[in-house]
């Protein structure tokens, strides 16, 4: 991961939907979009043993990940070497055309479900990628927050 991607505001907030065209590129949000074109994002199916949709890490999230598996795994573990390899062989590094858009292409679309319409989702240091009817169904039946998980966060 060569570049750093810091979209306007430096997170990624707020909640977007994109047609997809033919060529299945989504468009991301201006305010998203990274200054250096060249940035590489990780996209994930997620989660990873039944993806509902893509989780896609800008290059310090994707950085903090790897860490973490390097530090919580060796040569010999087996179940280490088994998430390795089913995040390894899942990721697709990408980078945005000329005009903001990724090319999820068929293998990421199919893997998560994506039709004709993206439901774009910022989760602050990183975002999400759902089919918009799926999305929309998730959210009709999330339970609200209780306050007290709320205040375990800390916020």
């Amino acid at each position: 991961m060569s570049a750093v991607a810091t979209s306007e505001t430096g997170l990624y907030t707020g909640c977007f939907k994109h047609g997809l065209d033919p060529s299945l590129r989504v468009m991301l949000p201006s305010v998203w979009r990274p200054e250096d074109q060249n940035t590489v994002f990780a996209v994930i199916p997620w989660p990873l043993s039944k993806p509902e949709y893509l989780l896609v890490l800008p290059p310090q999230r994707w950085q903090v990940m790897v860490e973490r598996l390097k530090t919580n795994s060796s040569l010999t573990n087996a179940a280490a070497a088994k998430v390795e390899r089913k995040l390894a062989g899942s990721t697709v590094l990408m980078k945005m055309d000329k005009v903001g858009r990724f090319c999820l292409g068929e293998k990421l679309c199919l893997s998560a479900g994506i039709g004709k319409e993206a439901t774009l989702v910022g989760r602050l240091d990183k975002f999400e990628i759902w089919d918009a009817a799926k999305h929309d169904a998730a959210e009709a039946q999330a339970e609200p927050i209780p306050a007290e998980k709320l205040e375990s966060l800390m916020l």
